[in-house]
């Protein structure tokens, strides 16, 4: 089975910076990690990503604050993350695209927050992944470890 580690560079991420114009979840994610047209094909785990992205969370606004921007990069990352690896079929996937807080009293399973509401680290070993991982993991900014094993 694949196995893939994940150690992404210490250095901040510039493009969740603030723009000063006024634009919606999909243009921020369109002009931040998706910016190849994916998010737009409709069955593409980056479509799959914004639909729930946009139905669980419309308030999340990145003209709000950095602390929204975050949440959305996030929320999409993962939510791409697990329609890339075929997350229907994982066998431990409780919280994954719905409408809880990723870093919340209960995190998402498999996912390990800072106190700071950042995801830290993935943990998704044994969880029957399958595809290819894809690039919006760069939206988990503050991922210092990442553990992913197939069945």
């Amino acid at each position: 089975a694949p196995t893939v580690s994940f150690q992404p560079s210490p250095a901040p991420n510039e493009t969740l910076a603030p723009t000063f114009i006024n634009e919606t979840q999909q243009e921020f994610l369109e002009r931040t990690l998706t910016t190849d047209g994916q998010i737009s094909v409709l069955g593409s785990p980056q479509n799959e990503a914004f639909a729930v992205l946009a139905e669980n969370f419309p308030d999340l606004d990145p003209n709000n604050s950095p602390t929204d921007r975050l949440q959305i990069a996030q929320i999409y990352a993962l939510n791409t993350l697990y329609f890339a690896l075929n997350g229907v079929g994982w066998s431990m996937r409780t919280d994954w695209t719905g409408p809880a807080d990723v870093c919340g009293d209960e995190p998402w399973i498999g996912v390990l927050c800072e106190d700071n509401g950042t995801v830290a680290e993935l943990n998704l070993t044994s969880n029957d992944l399958l595809g290819q991982l894809p690039s919006e993991i760069q939206g988990l900014s503050s991922l210092r470890k990442s553990i992913m094993k197939g069945s």
